[in-house]
């Protein structure tokens, strides 16, 4: 009877061995005891699912990341959880429905986020680095085109006759054939018409920028030191506070109507359900500078959202501040050893594949009243690169960036102002009965 010889066992085998198997990193995985069947059952029913998620999920690639975690606890399930909570709308706008519960879920989960980024994003994700440009003097903007452009000439008459005076002739030539030195002076003539009335040009800039992730698992009560460090007792805000004074403020002690100054919300039923709203509104707070020109949330969604927002059109002052800004608390965070992500083919990252490259996202609100029903809106919005939604107000609609991946952060900006541009010379046109075929731009 034959029989089978033990392994040969060599002595320093046996005196390494459980050293060579300590230095194995754990399968995160086997911290979980999650009771869970086959990928093929647990693969969620998807037909009524509008997202970019439901669209590209298949069993196959469920099947490739479904016994993979992240080392902070992130399974697949979590990343495509808001996706089957908010399936979408058939005719609505489709959501990328999933999210990254942190870093390394770009990483692990690339194979499934690469195609939600580039099929929301229409890029190509390549092998090439994104660039960041937050060099604000590299922003094109014509404050004074944009500015005269928002006021109607139908207003400027009705004003006009109302204090028994007449318009110029001359402002009635189209105001991209002037000289530069004739729009100053139609600059300055209808700045002067509209202070009759004391009206300011219905535009209000909102610049957005989001950096860190969502870890809403790691969210506490005692986690709001951290807040509070980040934006009062660094060295970067008090450097800041040296051009922007301001005060932190904890969400526990603003009243609704103070929040909603703030342009903070209370969270929505779909937050709630995914955990981002978790422990609202315990370890949340907001930073905000004496002439509230910015906001820096801590913990509202992301870790740390950086907001201006202006009341006038002056695109370049609103951006340099979210540059200087944010340029100066990713200095002091560095130091610290926790930098803002950056993906070598992604650029900047947040807990939302829509935001990822720049994280930037600027929005414009102007008053449209012939162009929302045109025929070619839809086209001109699309070769434009912006979205147009509705607010409460009517004729009241909210320009902002389609896209945040591609583009550098100065390029984005260019977009949104050379959109709203085209948009109130369109909306002009449209107001004297003249047809737009010929202003259909390119697409960008």
């Amino acid at each position: 009877m034959w029989r089978v010889k033990p392994p040969v066992t060599f002595p320093k085998e046996v005196k390494y061995r459980p050293i060579l198997e300590n230095l194995i990193p754990p399968d995160p995985m086997a911290r979980f005891h999650l009771k869970r069947g086959f990928p093929q059952e647990e693969f969620p029913d998807l037909c009524r699912n509008f997202t970019w998620m439901g669209r590209i999920l298949t069993l196959d690639l469920y099947r490739r990341q479904f016994n993979r975690c992240t080392q902070s606890g992130v399974i697949f399930d979590d990343v495509i959880r808001p996706g089957l909570e908010e399936p979408g709308d058939y005719l609505g706008p489709v959501a990328v429905g999933c999210v990254a519960g942190d870093a390394e879920s770009y990483i692990l989960f690339c194979d499934f986020f690469d195609r939600v980024i580039e099929a929301y994003h229409e890029q190509k994700i390549t092998s090439q680095t994104p660039e960041s440009d937050l060099n604000y003097d590299n922003l094109k903007d014509d404050h004074i085109f944009q500015n005269i452009n928002t006021i109607s000439i139908s207003t400027i008459d009705r004003v006009l006759k109302k204090h028994q005076m007449t318009m110029k002739e001359t402002y009635r030539v189209p105001f991209e054939r002037n000289s530069d030195r004739l729009k100053e002076l139609r600059y300055q003539y209808v700045n002067r018409i509209m202070a009759l009335e004391g009206h300011e040009t219905p535009h209000i800039l909102v610049f957005v920028d989001e950096a860190g992730f969502n870890l809403a698992k790691g969210r506490r009560r005692g986690l709001n030191i951290i807040g509070h460090r980040a934006t009062v007792d660094v060295p970067a805000l008090q450097q800041l506070e040296q051009e922007l004074a301001g005060r932190l403020l904890l969400l526990t002690d603003l009243s609704q109507e103070q929040q909603s100054e703030l342009s903070l919300k209370a969270p929505t039923s779909f937050q709630l359900r995914i955990g981002v709203a978790r422990d609202w509104p315990d370890a949340r707070a907001v930073w905000v500078s004496e002439n509230r020109s910015l906001l820096v949330w801590v913990n509202i969604d992301e870790h740390l959202r950086l907001v201006s927002m202006r009341e006038d059109a002056n695109v370049a002052e609103a951006f340099q501040c979210i540059c200087i800004s944010l340029q100066k608390l990713e200095k002091y965070y560095r130091g610290l050893r926790h930098p803002f992500i950056w993906k070598q083919q992604l650029g900047w990252v947040t807990s939302s594949p829509a935001n990822v490259g720049t994280g930037l996202r600027i929005s414009v609100l102007i008053k449209l009243q012939h162009l929302p029903t045109h025929k070619h809106l839809k086209d001109v919005l699309k070769r434009l690169r912006i979205n147009m939604d509705k607010t409460d107000s009517p004729e009241l609609y909210n320009i902002s960036n389609m896209a945040t991946f591609g583009f550098t952060e100065v390029a984005l900006t260019q977009l949104v102002v050379d959109g709203v541009k085209l948009l109130t010379i369109m909306e002009k046109r449209l107001e004297g009965n003249l047809s737009i075929d010929e202003l259909v731009p390119a697409q960008k």
